[in-house]
């Protein structure tokens, strides 16, 4: 027998199971599964840090930040208004992406969304153009 585009071949002159008589057509073999507990872990200087008198982490102050409008030039070079919205820490240095909409009230929705969904404070300095 051999194996001609994934398929098994029997050549002339091999007998199939059926043809040696033993009455037993191929049978598949059952695939065992085990059910195994994969934990996540990342490495050290990313985990948070959990005191021994308290055993919940530590975290960082986040709060979603919504600030503008600021001048920016689109691709005519006209200047056009752009508001910017972010997670931010402590220091309102931004700790992820930056969204820059160009219209106020998509970057208000996107700030408020973005406060609700993650559970953050909104800390808005923003105010229409």
């Amino acid at each position: 027998m051999h194996f001609a585009h994934g398929l098994a071949v029997s050549q002339p002159g091999e007998a199939s199971s059926k043809q040696q008589g033993d009455g037993q057509r191929f049978q598949k073999k059952a695939m065992k599964t085990t059910n195994q507990n994969y934990e996540a872990s990342a490495p050290a200087n990313v985990r948070p840090s959990v005191s021994k008198s308290n055993p919940q982490p530590v975290r960082a102050w986040r709060g979603v930040f919504f600030d503008g409008p600021e001048p920016e030039q689109n691709r005519d070079g006209d200047e056009i208004p752009v508001w910017f919205v972010y997670v931010g820490d402590k220091d309102a240095a931004p700790v992820g992406t930056v969204y820059k909409p160009h219209n106020f009230k998509s970057a208000e929705g996107l700030a408020k969304r973005m406060s609700h969904d993650r559970r953050l404070e909104l800390i808005n300095e923003a105010m229409p153009a």
